[in-house]
């Protein structure tokens, strides 16, 4: 007995060498799955042959209501409400022949509504969203995020309730988001000093000044100021629009085209974008100081020119197999839309200013709202960059209702009209119905925001 080596204990484990090899002339045999160092391990009696665990089940997701965790969230889902609640009002006054005690007249308020009310909440959420990621700030969250919201609420509610109160306490009360959005969005500019991404705050700045002057007309200090408000805000939105797709949309296609192994040729000339900023400024010009002047049609056409070039060296063809950025595309497209119908109108009356106005309007401002809260509410709730069925329905309804509106005003407006707000309704509607819970939702991934 004493020559034989001692049994090992359960659990410990044995090496079978094969010739030729390993320290003295045997290498271990290691079947797969083997415990580092070889051997096979001895299972106590009684155990049988271990069976092969189970995969773990996927972790669920976190549970609970974050409406305040970051400001896309609650804005993305209350500018798609107020879409939908604020054309439906419109229709009834349309066509039902309603007529609400206000002091402003429903067509003013329709427009207001849409451009301070709806587009207001729009970018808010993007701009608080992305404003901190851009400076390294701290995000507006919590019972400070909350605060704002219920001011933008407040704003709407006096809007649609004017003959309550005074008409400079309603107005203060309206002005008041948009200051607050500015101060947000603006200050982490100025304490991180990066002065590159203060553009977006500035034309926050004068959004809010376009709305300051569409509230003194109620006050009496200026005449006209209701039109050059509304005016001068949808312009200062397709200044938004042209710094976004400035910075954005030529890296969305990069992106795009590079992961399917297609060559992007994305061009971006120095004379075009500079175009395309003054362009702008001079329709702001216009429509501030020259909006019955018949020859400022050409500076229309010119920047509709302009912008024709520099969304064709961003390749809009190539990104058609990408929703999530045809999408922007098409939505800058509606502004250069918009920019040509105003130049002929000017020039030869071809259509009525109102249903060109439109094409820029719910055309580009409402692609393009939809098109970048869906981007942003995916990638910021932990999801795949991918548009669902739903979310493509509704880029071409929306699409539609652009196309229904322009040529309604134009062909048949007492039904074609109508019918374009009620393929908006329904649009903003699928829209809030697929991203609702997304909004409200912690993320997938667990991680804050």
């Amino acid at each position: 007995m004493s020559r034989n080596k001692p049994i090992q204990p359960p659990g410990k484990t044995i090496s079978i060498q094969s010739p030729g090899s390993g320290p003295g002339g045997g290498r271990p045999i290691q079947p797969p799955g083997a415990p580092p160092g070889g051997g096979f391990p001895l299972r106590p009696p009684g155990r049988g042959i271990p069976i092969a665990s189970q995969p773990e089940a996927p972790p669920k997701p976190p549970s609970g209501f974050v409406p305040f965790a970051l400001g896309f969230r609650p804005f993305f889902l209350l500018g798609p409400l107020w879409g939908v609640v604020s054309i439906l009002v419109w229709l009834v006054i349309l066509e039902g022949g309603f007529m609400p005690a206000w002091q402003l007249p429903p067509g003013w308020w329709h427009g207001h509504e849409m451009v301070f009310g709806f587009v207001g909440a729009m970018a808010a959420g993007f701009l608080l969203t992305a404003v901190p990621n851009w400076t390294g700030g701290d995000h507006l969250k919590g019972r400070l995020l909350a605060g704002l919201v219920g001011v933008w609420l407040a704003g709407r509610l006096v809007m649609g309730f004017s003959h309550l109160l005074p008409f400079w306490l309603s107005s203060g009360i309206d002005l008041l988001f948009l200051f607050l959005v500015m101060l947000a969005t603006g200050l982490p500019v100025i304490q991180s000093k990066r002065w590159n991404q203060g553009a977006f705050p500035a034309l926050l700045g004068l959004l809010w000044c376009a709305d300051v002057l569409f509230h003194l007309e109620g006050l009496g200090v200026v005449e006209d100021g209701m039109r050059r408000g509304l005016w001068l805000g949808a312009d200062v939105v397709a200044w938004i629009i042209v710094i976004f797709g400035g910075r954005m949309l030529p890296m969305f296609t990069r992106t795009t085209l590079l992961t399917r192994g297609i060559d992007p040729g994305v061009m971006m000339k120095p004379w075009v974008e500079w175009g395309s900023v003054i362009s702008l400024v001079l329709i702001a010009v216009c429509d501030l100081f020259l909006a019955e002047v018949s020859w400022s049609g050409w500076i229309f056409l010119l920047a509709a020119l302009i912008h024709g070039v520099r969304l064709a060296g961003w390749q809009p063809v190539k990104c058609r197999i990408e929703p999530l950025v045809w999408v922007l595309h098409l939505g800058y497209g509606w502004l250069i839309v918009g920019f040509f119908l105003r130049g002929l109108s000017l020039l030869w009356e071809v259509m009525p200013m109102n249903d060109a106005l439109h094409a820029q309007t719910v055309g580009a401002i409402g692609m393009l709202a939809v098109g970048i809260s869906s981007r942003v509410s995916l990638a910021h709730t932990g999801r795949p960059l991918m548009a669902s069925r739903g979310v493509v329905g509704v880029y071409l309804a929306l699409f539609v209702a652009a196309l229904v509106r322009v040529l309604g005003g134009w062909i048949a407006p007492e039904w074609l009209v109508p019918l374009s707000g009620l393929i908006w309704i329904g649009a903003f509607g699928l829209f809030v119905s697929i991203f609702a819970p997304k909004l409200l939702r912690p993320r997938l991934d667990g991680r804050p925001g």
